[in-house]
């Protein structure tokens, strides 16, 4: 669903650079979104699981936490998916996602034992910021004009 709401974006970046301000308020916006959707997930999960199990399926709210945490995580990375599309932008988001799902298995591997399922969202939630969400960060931080953004068509920005 966060990806699906950040797809708007992908035109507005198309067609030219986001200044660094148009950027972080778009980071800040999907990041928001994503994390009301982790309260909605948080609070109603636990009695939803319950409602459509007809009671026989009870989820440690642990698991919900953590997959809200994912979420938060999706979102904040959301806007520069939609926005590293030109070729070594998409190179970029490649080898991040190779590096997120390296240290997301032996983390999740680590964690399941003593968290048990949330262990599994947690890892990949850290392995997706650690990998993906602050480089992503970085990469648009030093892609951005300060002020406003140009007119290269996404083409001419890379870091």
């Amino acid at each position: 669903m966060i990806y699906m709401a950040s797809t708007v974006l992908w035109a507005r970046f198309a067609v030219r650079e986001p200044g660094r301000a148009e950027a972080w308020r778009a980071n800040a916006a999907l990041a928001g979104l994503s994390a009301g959707a982790g309260v909605g997930l948080v609070v109603l999960g636990p009695w939803l699981t319950r409602f459509m199990s007809g009671g026989r399926v009870d989820v440690h709210a642990g698991v919900f936490f953590a997959c809200a945490a994912l979420l938060v995580v999706v979102g904040a990375n959301a806007t520069q998916a939609m926005w590293f599309t030109d070729a070594p932008g998409l190179r970029f988001q490649a080898v991040c996602g190779v590096v997120a799902g390296a240290v997301a298995l032996p983390l999740a591997w680590a964690l399941i034992g003593p968290l048990g399922a949330s262990g599994a969202a947690l890892a990949s939630a850290a392995a997706a910021l650690a990998a993906q969400t602050v480089p992503g960060w970085r990469r648009a931080w030093r892609r951005t004009p300060a002020e406003t953004g140009g007119l290269s068509a996404n083409a001419g920005g890379a870091a």
